[in-house]
């Protein structure tokens, strides 16, 4: 007699609703408050604010902020709070992209490895370790010299330097469920590798991999800013915070509000994801429960 798929593991703190438990913690509250002013900026920023993000405006180069520009105008004479605006879109972008294919993958690497071992294993996590011996910003730039500038490779780098970290921690999890009464009970029933991993394992591994996708998020974004401040990540005229930046270095005597807002903008946003990840860390890591 076939069986179809395994039973639900049983109930854990760590299948708790995610929202619920950021909401509950005031870091992760003001954080996630941050978040979501800051994807409302990306979404409906370009429709609500009237300047061209890319558009030149000869006639007001370089004009201190006011009220027609909140945060001035930059040496071509775009309005910097649109080109933030603009810019915070490419920053969501490449941490969900960069960040999603990692833990996509590296989950994938890590639960095959713990839960096989042997030569699968060993092959697997030997080749992940040479990926984190590399310094990640070295084998960011590297990555992205190699391939072109462009905000694809930018991603693509990105990835490949979070991906052995996921890689890592998925395996650790793996080791400790795969040894638990609910999945031995579930290879006793005759229940099929992949059923047990994905009904069994993923549950009970995702709660730590959401912590860390979470403060890897921010770290995205500042690795996405220091490629793009040195020509290898999003390209001209496309605004990014780390290009803006670049483009302000001429200007801090002059105009030093190029540089102000474009680098408060990568504070607020990486302070924001942050606050999430330690309130999600202090939730949901049970030894970090223990001692509150």
């Amino acid at each position: 007699m076939s069986v179809s798929s395994p039973p639900a593991p049983p109930p854990a703190k760590q299948r708790a609703s995610i929202l619920r438990v950021v909401l509950r913690d005031p870091r992760s509250a003001l954080g996630l408050a941050v978040l979501v002013v800051t994807a409302l900026a990306a979404l409906l920023g370009p429709a609500i604010y009237p300047y061209d993000p890319i558009k030149p405006d000869y006639i007001n180069t370089l004009a201190p902020p006011s009220w027609a520009h909140p945060f001035g105008t930059d040496d071509l004479g775009r309005d910097i709070l649109a080109r933030i605006i603009a810019g915070s879109r490419i920053s969501l972008l490449v941490g969900c992209v960069s960040v999603g294919s990692a833990i996509l993958l590296g989950t994938t690497v890590g639960v095959l490895s713990g839960f096989y071992g042997g030569w699968i294993s060993m092959g697997l996590m030997r080749v992940m370790d040479v990926l984190f011996a590399f310094p990640p910003v070295l084998l960011a730039l590297g990555i992205t010299a190699a391939l072109g500038p462009s905000l694809t490779n930018a991603m693509l780098a990105i990835s490949v330097v979070y991906l052995p970290i996921f890689a890592r921690l998925a395996r650790a999890q793996t080791l400790v469920v795969r040894e638990q009464t609910f999945t031995e009970s579930d290879r006793a029933m005759g229940f099929s590798d992949l059923a047990i991993m994905v009904h069994a394992i993923l549950p009970n591994i995702m709660a730590p991999l959401i912590v860390q996708a979470s403060l890897l998020f921010g770290d995205a974004i500042i690795t996405e800013s220091y490629l793009s401040f040195l020509g290898l990540g999003t390209q001209p005229p496309y605004p990014s915070w780390g290009a803006m930046l670049k483009s302000a270095i001429g200007f801090l005597t002059l105009a030093p509000w190029m540089a102000w807002f474009p680098g408060l903008a990568i504070f607020v946003a990486v302070l924001g994801l942050n606050l999430v990840g330690d309130g999600l860390r202090d939730r949901l890591d049970p030894r970090l429960r223990k001692s509150m």
